[in-house]
């Protein structure tokens, strides 16, 4: 029997074997924030549909509205006001169907940046190319909720323009209607384009491009 000792180390499951380097701290920010801002969008976009459902239940009372404010009787003297219905904004239907459309849409994007941040955090190959697909597929649902968002302001601002007829008071609220829905929907738009535009900064970097070339 030989005595000489031996340095053959192949029964040693991967011994041999080099560990894969760990996960770049800015990608599991990433995962994390991807989940966390998809469970909001969830609980937003849920809320747009409801708030577009009521538009819609309100667009259905635009010609009963109307007519009321036909039937305005004239004041008994001029020094005593008429008096008149009071009536709620009249929202058109097809922003309001816009707004549901957006939503609905916007909600299966939540779920899918989700996936796309669980899948992330599981080192998967194919979770920069979802969250590629995510920025593809989300900025033009910005750009719908921008307009949705536009539509229905007008559309208030319009319908507070209809009451200045009855209310010379108020002539001077629609003054900057078309202002302030243009600046709403352009705000909201700026914000909603901070991350998507931040995960293409990301995605672009050579920490990123390292990482995934490795799984």
């Amino acid at each position: 029997m030989s005595l000489t000792p031996t340095t053959d180390n192949s029964h040693i499951p991967l011994a041999y074997a080099i560990g894969r380097p760990g996960r770049p701290g800015i990608l599991t920010a990433v995962g994390i924030l991807s989940i966390v801002l998809g469970a909001l969008s969830i609980l937003a976009s849920s809320l747009g549909i409801v708030t577009g459902l009521r538009y819609l239940r309100m667009s259905k009372m635009r010609a009963s509205m109307l007519a009321s404010m036909a039937r305005v009787s004239a004041p008994a003297s001029p020094s005593m006001p008429a008096k008149v219905p009071s009536l709620p904004f009249i929202i058109p239907v097809a922003p309001s169907i816009l707004t549901i459309t957006e939503a609905a849409l916007s909600l299966c994007l939540a779920v899918f940046l989700i996936i796309a941040g669980i899948w992330m955090l599981r080192d998967s190959p194919a979770a920069g190319r979802l969250h590629r697909i995510y920025v593809a597929l989300k900025i033009p649902l910005i750009a719908l909720a921008a307009i949705a968002t536009w539509w229905t302001t007008s559309a208030v601002m319009s319908s507070v323009r209809t009451m200045t007829t009855i209310y010379p008071a108020t002539a001077v609220m629609p003054t900057f209607g078309n202002m302030i829905a243009v600046i709403q929907a352009a705000v909201g738009a700026v914000f909603a384009l901070l991350y998507p535009i931040a995960l293409l900064i990301v995605l672009s970097t050579r920490t990123a491009k390292e990482h995934f070339n490795t799984l």
